[in-house]
């Protein structure tokens, strides 16, 4: 007489390939295997040799009770052993967005931040859902990256979307500020210079703030010295 040697079938994922074979042992030459009762779940099927592969689709998630037969090939009258067995397909990881975006920009200065996910079902690709990037400022849909030099000054609030394999998706706020770097003077110090001789050319330089152009002013003390 035949039996079925498979005790249980291991569980397997959404959009994740399965694959599962089914054992049998006695009777009489080759088995050959069905589902008496019960569907594989959605993005599975089985063999008359008893392998059950595929992708299980969203729709395949939970739990699904299924009768096998196996039917050996004997040449008078063919025998069959029967079994129920379980299997599980679990849930895809769920999308979660893991990328930091820093949250302050420098205008006319190179920027770069994350706005990539995880989870989901394969790939992800990512779209801008609400609002709009910093002028100058790009999204990547395949990485999630958001890079560019930022040429506008201001507050700037977004949504970026993340979509799986699937099509499920999740969204996320964020908010990028974009303001003008502190303006530096250099040097920090100037050289000092003695009472009756000519002192010599000395540049005060600055960088930083919007770069459109500096002015000097005297902020303290009444005058220069030779003036």
């Amino acid at each position: 007489m035949p039996a079925i040697t498979t005790g249980a079938l291991a569980a397997g994922t959404v959009g994740t390939a399965y694959s599962a074979t089914m054992a049998g042992s006695g009777g009489i030459g080759a088995y050959t295997w069905s589902i008496a009762s019960g569907t594989l779940p959605a993005g599975l099927s089985i063999n008359s040799a008893g392998a059950i592969s595929g992708t299980p689709t969203a729709a395949a998630a939970g739990t699904t009770n299924l009768k096998f037969v196996l039917t050996d090939s004997g040449t008078a009258t063919a025998l069959t052993a029967a079994t129920t067995l379980g299997l599980t397909i679990n849930a895809a990881p769920a999308i979660a967005f893991t990328g930091t975006e820093t949250p302050f920009a420098t205008y006319n200065v190179a920027y770069t931040g994350s706005a990539a996910a995880g989870g989901g079902v394969g790939a992800l690709t990512y779209s801008l859902a609400l609002g709009a990037l910093p002028t100058g400022l790009n999204l990547n849909a395949v990485t999630g990256t958001i890079a560019g030099i930022p040429t506008a000054i201001g507050s700037f609030g977004f949504t970026i979307k993340a979509t799986d394999a699937f099509g499920d998706s999740l969204s996320h706020a964020y908010s990028i500020v974009v303001g003008y770097s502190a303006v530096a003077v250099t040097p920090a110090t100037l050289p000092a210079g003695n009472v009756g001789s000519l002192y010599h050319p000395s540049t005060i330089a600055a960088t930083g703030g919007s770069g459109t152009g500096y002015t000097f002013t005297l902020a303290s003390g009444s005058s220069l010295p030779w003036a």
